[in-house]
């Protein structure tokens, strides 16, 4: 009896045993298995990442990747571009090298911080010191998660396209001799500053400028000289003015200055300051003195921006009528 407990007891320990062995193979397998994909998945990332970096190298934009909010690659476009070596840029955030903040905010760390795209225009420090401005695109590379787990900036250098289209709207608003303001420019800056005083109450004056025989400079000295006294006059009245004044050129030889938050009184005091400064003036070789006629008004609220400039229209014909060189206003 004794034998067969003994017997009983031993082939339990086997057996025992041999479930311990099953469970433990189980897990080893398990944790093969588990370390055969994981050393897989690490290799088709690490070769994925080598072609995705090989496609990045030959890319005409500049490229550069961030991980933890600080770079960790960059495409030889971007170096060539900025000026900047792999060591000025690896491990550094953007804002810290070349990304111009726009008070005290980096707009790129912000998309990447909220895991969102962006599409704007920037202004980069070059590592001379110079500036570019360039078309920014922010993507991020999401694991099956949707977590972010890398981002890619691209961006292309747009300043030269910047510079002509600066160059054409400036050309689009201004007139080509004396470089002020065009006409159509100066009609939209009163439709605002009507829409302003609706809301404010605030007023603004204009004055009308004309120049005291000018057909006369043109017949006897040539439309060269006409032109240079044009140009000289439009420089003067510039001088004159407050930096918000808007002086334009409203067409031949007659111009305009705007006057925000500034009543009938006051226009008329800065309409006779204009009055003698030109009259001081010896224009060219000829030594040419000139004299202007102005006229002034206030808008009134609520009415037309033709009305006003009508009232400073007869204004200015009453300074015509009264012998020149001289200021006249009509509320």
């Amino acid at each position: 009896m004794l034998i067969i407990q003994r017997a009983e007891a031993v082939e339990g320990l086997y057996k025992e045993f041999y479930r311990n062995v099953y469970i433990y193979t189980l897990l080893l397998l398990l944790i093969l298995f588990i370390s055969f994909y994981t050393n897989r998945k690490a290799k088709e990332s690490f070769l994925e990442r080598k072609k995705f970096n090989t496609v990045i190298q030959f890319m005409e934009s500049a490229v550069y990747t961030v991980k933890e909010f600080k770079i960790n690659f960059v495409n030889p476009k971007l170096l060539k571009l900025l000026g900047y070596s792999e060591e000025d840029l690896i491990g550094k955030r953007d804002h810290e090298v070349f990304v111009e903040p726009v008070e005290d905010r980096c707009a790129i760390c912000e998309a990447i911080y909220k895991g969102e795209e962006f599409t704007g225009d920037k202004v980069l420090k070059k590592k001379d010191g110079s500036y570019l401005i360039a078309n920014v695109k922010v993507s991020h590379v999401r694991d099956e998660l949707g977590k972010v787990v890398e981002t890619v900036v691209c961006f292309w250098d747009i300043t030269l396209r910047k510079k002509l289209e600066d160059a054409l709207y400036w050309d689009s608003i201004t007139d080509p001799l004396t470089r002020l303001f065009n006409r159509r420019f100066i009609a939209t800056v009163l439709e605002n500053l009507k829409e302003k005083a609706s809301e404010t109450k605030q007023t603004f004056s204009v004055i009308i400028i004309d120049i005291d025989n000018f057909k006369r400079i043109n017949d006897v000295y040539g439309h060269d000289v006409g032109d240079e006294v044009l140009s000289v006059l439009a420089e003067t009245l510039k001088g004159q003015l407050r930096d918000q004044d808007i002086v334009g050129r409203w067409g031949g030889e007659e111009f305009i200055v705007v006057l925000p938050e500034t009543d009938l009184k006051n226009a008329v005091l800065v309409a006779e300051k204009l009055r003698k400064a030109v009259e001081d003036l010896e224009i060219g070789i000829h030594r040419l003195k000139i004299t202007i006629s102005l006229g002034v008004s206030e808008y009134k609220l609520e009415e037309e921006i033709s009305n006003l400039i009508k009232r400073a229209d007869s204004a200015l014909y009453l300074a015509k009528r009264s012998g020149k060189n001289c200021v006249k206003f009509e509320t």
